[in-house]
């Protein structure tokens, strides 16, 4: 197998779990809040060996290191951004989410090579919370 073919696979890998991730946290409901978040903490250490609470304490340039070392790139730092997003949209209570996921999305932001309208609007979203 080829270095390409392995490669596009981890992508497409991460990228699906992102997406898991992503629609876990946008069924949240005030019933199932806690209980949601546990299964995201849960896929996330077995996922990266981190925890959600770790993500979102975490130094930015060691979870944007500790992302890249697991082959995340700026699509996947963007998805991750919309999982701690849409938590603190949903008012799960983790110190530091708003703040984390502003900080990954200014780190796509300002390592893009293009201007994205999509990420800017996210990111006007997440400050006029």
């Amino acid at each position: 197998m080829s270095v390409e073919d392995w490669l596009s696979r981890e992508v497409r890998k991460i990228t699906q779990f992102l997406m898991n991730l992503l629609s876990k946290a946008t069924e949240i409901t005030t019933s199932n809040k806690e209980e949601s978040v546990t299964i995201i903490t849960n896929k996330l250490e077995e996922e990266l060996g981190i925890s959600l609470e770790e993500v979102c304490n975490m130094d930015k340039m060691l979870l944007i290191t500790t992302l890249k070392r697991r082959n995340f790139g700026l699509q996947h730092i963007e998805l991750l951004g919309d999982v701690l997003a849409e938590l603190y949209f949903k008012n799960a209570t983790l110190q530091n989410i708003y703040q984390k996921a502003n900080e990954l999305y200014a780190y796509v932001q300002s390592n893009a090579t293009t201007y994205s309208i999509e990420l800017n609007q996210k990111i006007e979203r997440l400050n006029n919370k």
